[in-house]
C-alpha cells in the first residue's frame, strides 16, 4: 500500500467523519426538541461511506487509476457507495431542516397566535 493510495482516501474519510459529527448533534437536538430519528440517515449515510473507503484501501489503486476501463467494476463499488452516502446525508439534513422549521416558525410562533385568537373570540362571546 503506497502513500498515493492513503492520501487518496483521506476525502472520503473526511466525509465520514462529518457524516457521524452530524448524525450525533442531530441525535442530540433531536432529543431535546422530541424531533424524529433523523440521525440514523446520518449514520447510515457513514457506513455507506465506510464502505467506499474500505473499498479504496482494499483495491491498492490511487487516484489516477481508478478510472481505467478494466477496473470499472471497482470505480463502481468505490464512488456508488460515495455519492449515495452524499446524498442521503444532504437529504436527512433537508429533513432536519424542515423540522427546525416547523418548530421555530409554526409551533412556537403561529400556534400561540391562534390560541391567542381563540381566546380571545371565547372570552367576547
Amino acid at each position: 500500500m503506497n502513500v498515493l493510495v492513503l492520501t487518496s482516501a483521506v476525502g472520503p474519510i473526511s466525509i465520514m467523519i462529518m457524516l457521524l459529527v452530524i448524525g450525533e448533534l442531530s441525535r442530540r437536538l433531536g432529543e431535546v426538541v422530541k424531533a424524529p430519528y433523523m440521525h440514523r440517515w446520518f449514520y447510515f449515510a457513514a457506513t455507506l461511506a465506510f464502505v467506499s473507503v474500505f473499498v479504496k484501501l482494499l483495491s491498492g489503486s490511487s487516484a489516477t487509476d481508478e478510472f481505467n476501463i478494466e477496473n470499472i467494476e471497482l470505480a463502481t463499488a468505490y464512488i456508488a457507495p460515495l455519492a449515495l452516502s452524499l446524498f442521503i446525508g444532504i437529504a436527512a439534513d433537508e429533513a432536519v431542516e424542515r423540522v427546525l422549521e416547523f418548530e421555530r416558525t409554526w409551533a412556537a410562533f403561529e400556534l400561540p397566535r391562534y390560541l391567542m385568537a381563540i381566546s380571545r373570540i371565547q372570552r367576547a362571546v
